[in-house]
């Protein structure tokens, strides 16, 4: 596992804060690139985590762990190694 990759905790669940609270759990954890951010574009259903590459698929998994997230989708474009979409 890589506690420096570049994660985005972005919020799409329209309650002040979601993004910034969140992102402090992976901080704590000792993920060291953690960025929060608002959330733009089509509203996926549920909390989501996007990961770039099977590399990152570990990370991905530890980032769910900590923040009670299931649902997890490879991709291929992506602005950070992981973002977090929290509804």
């Amino acid at each position: 596992m890589d506690r420096s990759i570049s994660v985005r905790v972005l919020n799409a669940s329209g309650r002040q804060g979601v993004a910034a609270t969140e992102a402090a759990k992976l901080t704590q954890d000792g993920f060291t690139n953690v960025t929060p951010d608002n959330f733009q574009g089509d509203l996926p259903s549920n909390s989501i985590i996007y990961y770039k590459g099977a590399g990152n698929q570990a990370n991905a998994e530890r980032i769910g762990e900590l923040l009670g997230i299931t649902n997890l989708s490879e991709v291929s474009e992506l602005r950070a190694e992981v973002s977090v979409v929290i509804r």
